[in-house]
């Protein structure tokens, strides 16, 4: 009975021991990929300076805000998709893109636009996704939507219905999602009134030891059951690969994806910069803001024409069952989604008009204030430097009252010495005062 108690502890202790080696093995293999390159501390942060701005966002702290996008401009949307073993990929053509699309989350500023919130962990992409009706919709996940290994997400697809705004999700047409390598054509935001109706959201990240998304399978896509869609394996690359974030092979992906080390990066930058140098707001940042009243008809007119064509097509090529009056409803409802956009948007550039002469105001001041502390310091210095100029000159007369004061001494002593030397009279060298006197 002992033996046999023994020998099940035995296998208890290897079965136990077994499982120990399988976590240790899953959290050395499963996320080896992520470790395997060392990388500069700096490599983040120059990398993303020259197409951007660094700013602290409340409460989110140091952000990065992307420069010279075009107006109506939404992440994801200037690229394309590919499918991988991790879910889809996002290809993009920023000339920035490997980093803030798969690392940390976008969301929406009212003076800045669009932010992105660095994060340290890596996916194919930071999005959520909806389909139905014959269309695919995605949208950046939030910041405080987070991903934990061995739970996923931690919000569910209602959740993320209601933190997303209905203008930040982008849709395009899920015949052509995917099929080939082409920046997707994304419909208006003023359409996502009406496409949010007609789809559902299929988000699901997988709780494993990394970020897999299964809920936008190709085969959920009915589109696209006639197509084969090739699925890409993701390798490693030693290097960054800066022209649209990876190297597309011919059955394989790859990409530069370090572990760690992202918001750390920013962190220590930001704080090796004095507060008082840092700009309460970069000067690229207010030309940007300038320039979006004279981008903002543009746009808009762009937009309006976009929205008009797509309504005359539909009403040409109606669907079977569904009637003019049902389609008129539905376009005028995107037609006041459109018109309160634009309305949004005009109060946004407006308020950052504002901001900017704020800001301007602000900077001339801390530039004024600057000036008076410099001047003050430079005064200070002069001050200083007198005040040296006035020790250093009692110093030398001291010093020439020193060598004064040895002279006096020496001549002292020379004088001393020399009476020393001396000899003195003898008594009948001295002549008498009777001889003296004679000699009157």
């Amino acid at each position: 009975m002992a033996r046999r108690l023994g020998l099940a502890a035995l296998l208890l202790a290897v079965a136990v021991a077994g499982v120990g080696c399988a976590a240790v093995w899953m959290e050395q293999h499963g996320h080896a990929h992520y470790e395997r390159h060392a990388y500069d501390i700096d490599f983040f942060y120059d990398d993303l300076a020259p197409y951007g701005a660094w700013v602290d966002v409340d409460p989110y702290g140091w952000v990065w805000a992307p420069l010279d996008v075009p107006a109506g401009w939404r992440p994801y949307t200037v690229g394309y998709w590919l499918y991988t073993e991790d879910g889809w990929f996002w290809v993009s053509e920023d000339p920035w893109g490997w980093t803030p699309y798969h690392y940390g989350r976008w969301t929406w500023d009212r003076y800045y636009g669009w932010i992105w919130v660095p994060g340290d962990e890596w996916a194919p992409a930071w999005v959520a996704w909806r389909y139905g009706s014959g269309w695919v919709g995605w949208a950046p996940l939030p910041p405080d939507v987070h991903w934990r290994v061995g739970i996923g997400l931690q919000y569910t697809a209602f959740d993320l219905d209601r933190h997303i705004h209905r203008y930040r999700w982008s849709f395009t047409r899920a015949r052509t999602f995917g099929v080939t390598r082409e920046r997707v054509r994304v419909e208006p935001a003023s359409r996502n009134v009406t496409l949010l109706q007609e789809s559902r959201n299929v988000t699901k990240y997988a709780a494993g030891p990394r970020p897999v998304e299964q809920g936008m399978r190709p085969d959920l896509i009915r589109e696209l059951r006639d197509r084969k869609i090739q699925r890409y394996r993701i390798e490693d690359s030693p290097t960054p690969i800066r022209e649209k974030g990876a190297t597309i092979r011919e059955r394989s992906v790859e990409v530069f994806r370090p572990k760690t080390g992202v918001t750390a990066v920013v962190n220590q930058r930001v704080r090796n910069v004095p507060p008082g140098e840092r700009p309460v707001v970069p000067p690229k940042l207010l030309e940007r803001a300038e320039e979006r009243r004279r981008r903002f008809e543009e746009r808009v007119k762009a937009e309006r024409e976009q929205l008009t064509e797509e309504h005359g097509r539909e009403m040409r090529e109606r669907e079977p069952g569904v009637s003019a009056v049902e389609l008129r409803r539905k376009q005028e409802a995107e037609l006041r989604a459109q018109r309160e956009m634009e309305e949004r948007q005009k109060r946004v550039v407006e308020s950052r008009e504002r901001r900017v002469v704020e800001e301007r105001e602000k900077v001339a001041k801390e530039r004024e204030k600057a000036e008076r502390e410099r001047s003050k310091a430079l005064k200070e210095r002069e001050k200083v430097e007198q005040e040296r100029e006035r020790v250093t000159k009692e110093r030398e007369k001291a010093k020439q009252e020193r060598e004064r004061v040895i002279k006096e001494r020496e001549k002292a002593k020379q004088e001393r010495e020399q009476t020393k030397e001396e000899p003195p009279e003898k008594e009948a060298d001295r002549p008498s005062k009777d001889r003296r006197d004679r000699g009157r």
